[in-house]
């Protein structure tokens, strides 16, 4: 699949994301939900707070999110390329000696949630591998 199929859902992902739970990617104030975006043929993230475009091609590049969060959008940028598998296992579900399971505090049904739409955008591309 090209790039921009690639990016659209990617950018599925994080629209799921944004909207159960604790709403990562997600603000308030501006009603605006983070992207990903090509330019140039680099993948760039675009804040939900500030708008700004940050180049994630960039080893040391800044995010306003945690570790698990930004390793995520590293998995998105390189699916976005071509070299990696959609990145469903950032998902979890986690060991429940981590955090109870609940990794990113979005409780266990939320993020089950999460996990499903997800899948669903991931079969309906038939991108799914095991």
């Amino acid at each position: 699949m090209e790039r921009y199929g690639r990016l659209e859902i990617a950018n599925e992902f994080i629209k799921i994301i944004s909207s159960h739970g604790r709403r990562f990617f997600y603000c308030e104030r501006g009603d605006s939900v983070a992207y990903l975006k090509l330019k140039k043929g680099r993948v760039y993230y675009v804040s939900e707070y500030s708008g700004k475009e940050i180049y994630l091609h960039y080893k040391h590049w800044r995010f306003s999110h945690g570790g698990t969060l930004r390793q995520l959008i590293d998995h998105l940028k390189e699916y976005i390329m071509g070299r990696d598998d959609l990145p469903l296992s950032s998902l979890g579900p986690w060991h429940p000696t981590l955090c109870d399971g609940d990794l990113w505090g979005y409780g266990l049904e939320e993020m089950e949630q999460v996990r499903k739409e997800c899948e669903m955008i991931a079969s309906k591309w038939h991108l799914i591998r095991r």
